[in-house]
């Protein structure tokens, strides 16, 4: 289904930066549906409660490049300056990892994940569950895709490149 506690930490990093990225456009992507919609329904929950945040949200909405949350099956053609990216998958409440990543596990997962990890002009934030060695089954080109990404994620975020 989808990963609340990830999209929360998505939704405050966004709230908290509001502020610096008003010159940027802003995009959210997702690797199902269900977790861009975990978002959406956050981020209208913490939109009646801030009213900085909405008015953000509303201004990014309304520009040319306008504000979105979607998931990896329709990214295809949008780019924006800022792309927060919610990897979704992760462990269950039995500390299980079913090693299922959707769209990636099918013929051509490689290129939907390109597209998806190319969107952004300026910056990208990963926000993530899991590690790349949690994942172990990397049958499909996708999956282990994924897997390279989410390292090269981490060596980029901590300044050793």
């Amino acid at each position: 289904g989808s990963n609340e506690i990830e999209a929360i930490c998505l939704v405050d990093c966004l709230e908290k930066n509001s502020p610096l990225w008003q010159n940027f456009n802003i995009g959210i992507v997702c690797f199902s549906l269900e977790q861009a919609n975990c978002i959406k329904n956050i981020l209208a929950k913490r939109r009646k409660i801030n009213p900085q945040l909405d008015q953000f949200i509303a201004f990014q909405e309304n520009k040319s490049a306008a504000f979105f949350i979607k998931n990896l099956e329709n990214i295809q053609g949008d780019e924006r300056d800022i792309i927060l990216m919610s990897v979704g998958y992760g462990y269950n409440i039995e500390k299980k990892f079913k090693q299922q990543f959707g769209p990636l596990n099918m013929e051509g997962g490689e290129r939907r994940l390109n597209v998806m990890i190319t969107r952004a002009k300026e910056y990208m934030y990963v926000f993530s569950s899991i590690h790349s060695y949690d994942i172990t089954h990397e049958e499909k080109e996708g999956v282990t895709m994924l897997k390279q990404f989410l390292q090269y994620a981490v060596y980029a975020w901590s300044g050793q490149h």
